[in-house]
């Protein structure tokens, strides 16, 4: 499942989140898939914001749950590495399946 539905969405307007939450899943892969190497959540905000893959207004949340959904599809693996994230807290770096 690419949208957890939190809130309870119907319609058109569940479809269109789930439509746009996959979208995202799929740059986040093609990322790790081009990128040969483990990233953590706010290297691959910065990596998609840069291209202007992702608005700049999407939160770092999206790309967290977008990772998280692909471990459970066993496309990504976390890895013992990690990186000093954007508020000076160290978070793990996931890299690709293989």
């Amino acid at each position: 499942m690419s949208f957890y539905n939190t809130t309870n969405e119907t319609g058109q307007l569940l479809i269109g989140f789930r439509q746009a939450a996959k979208s995202q899943d799929q740059l986040v892969l093609e990322l790790y898939q081009q990128a040969g190497k483990a990233l953590a959540a706010s290297e691959v905000e910065a990596i998609l914001k840069n291209k202007k893959l992702i608005s700049v207004d999407t939160p770092i949340t999206s790309i967290r749950r977008s990772i998280n959904t692909l471990t459970g599809e066993m496309k990504l693996r976390k890895t013992e590495l990690k990186h000093d994230g954007p508020l000076g807290r160290k978070e793990y770096k996931w890299t690709i399946l293989k």
